[in-house]
């Protein structure tokens, strides 16, 4: 659309120069008109008298006062051909246009012309929007691949920390459990597994809040449930305690651990035995009050 528009004003001042040189050459037709009219009437123009050739021809040696020639036969060349260089690049005399070319814009379909300039606005259009949406499919699939390395490099990290803690070496699977968490917040697995490792080292806040994380990713991961527990349990939070147990036994009715858990804070109440019945002599003495 640009292209035409710029295409339509190029035309616009090709007219209106076109104009322009089609007055110039009515100023001309009308100059030489009248030198004609002069003519007739016998009025000499002033160019003529001024366009009259020299005296002498060129080359004739003038003497001057001081006994020196004029200008030599080289010299009078060389105005020659100075001259005949100027005449040659005199610009030519541009034909006039005719009436009928100027007519020409009357056929010019300027609604047919809005319309194309339209049909390439919706064709840019389109094609401005189709670029949009491969971009972003590209730079949507360069995200899901860097989400997916990191997830990798995630798991990796993670496995690595799972071997250091097999050989019993807290500080070194620490380490790679919390680059596991960098590479990818939402891996559960490194949380619980960091957690487990505070609860050995007693830091039962910090485990509490590796499993709040882990069971906020996976509601229902048993592990990070029971090490939950163990944290609030650690934090004198018995009750909290109670209830993470009891969810894990809800999701795992095998699990022993929370069960024996659960009973250990919070043992079952023993129903007091009933009252003895109240003794024999006392029926008989009062049942001769008692109504039949």
């Amino acid at each position: 659309a640009p292209n035409k528009m710029f295409e339509l004003q190029r035309q616009i001042r090709a007219n209106a120069d076109s104009m322009q040189e089609f007055f110039s050459d009515l100023d001309d037709w009308e100059e030489k008109i009248n030198k004609k009219d002069r003519a007739l009437q016998g009025v000499e123009p002033v160019e003529a008298v001024r366009s009259l050739p020299p005296v002498r021809k060129p080359g004739f040696a003038e003497m001057i006062p001081s006994g020196a020639p004029g200008p030599d036969e080289e010299q009078a060349a060389k105005f020659t051909s100075a001259a005949s260089v100027t005449k040659k690049e005199k610009k030519p005399a541009v034909k006039p246009k005719n009436y009928m070319e100027y007519r020409e814009w009357d056929k010019v379909d300027v609604d047919k012309m809005i319309e194309e300039f339209d049909e390439d606005d919706r064709a840019e259009s389109e094609s401005m929007q189709r670029q949009k949406l491969l971009q972003e499919r590209q730079q949507k699939a360069a995200n899901e691949a860097k989400i997916r390395e990191a997830m990798q490099a995630s798991l990796a990290e993670k496995d690595r920390g799972n071997e250091f803690l097999k050989q019993n070496n807290f500080e070194e699977a620490l380490n790679c459990y919390t680059r596991s968490i960098q590479l990818d917040e939402h891996n559960s697995l490194a949380y619980a597994n960091r957690a487990h490792i505070y609860l050995q080292q007693k830091r039962y806040a910090e485990a509490l809040t590796d499993c709040n994380a882990a069971i906020a990713v996976d509601p229902k991961y048993e592990k990070a449930l029971y090490r939950r527990a163990q944290a609030k349990e650690g934090l004198l939070d018995v009750d909290g305690a109670v209830a993470d147990f009891r969810q894990c036994v809800a999701l795992n009715p095998q699990n022993k651990a929370a069960k024996a858990s659960m009973i250990r804070l919070r043992p079952p109440t023993v129903a007091p035995p009933p009252p003895p019945p109240p003794p024999r002599f006392f029926f008989f003495f009062f049942g001769f009050f008692l109504p039949e």
